[in-house]
């Protein structure tokens, strides 16, 4: 075995102190972006939804509409005008 001066442990303490933070580094942000994925999912989600309501009260409304056409035209004994 060669001569050790210490300084092939302290590199190789420093290389895997490197490694060690890079994996932490990259867990860390893979951690962050699914919570970023998770967040936009959810914001869609919740646009959707808003989105199927907005159509069902404008559904609603243009059925309204057309129940007082109707009755409109019964009071009248004619055709729409």
């Amino acid at each position: 075995m060669a001569e050790n001066d210490g300084s092939k442990p302290a590199l190789y303490s420093a290389h895997r102190e490197a490694m060690r933070n890079d994996a932490n580094k990259k867990q860390n942000d893979f951690v962050a972006n699914d919570g970023k994925r998770e967040q936009a999912a959810q914001q869609q989600e919740q646009e959707s939804r808003q989105q199927e309501r907005e159509a069902e009260r404008l559904r609603e409304e243009d059925r309204q509409r057309y129940e007082r056409r109707s009755e409109k035209q019964c009071d009248q004994g004619g055709a729409w005008s």
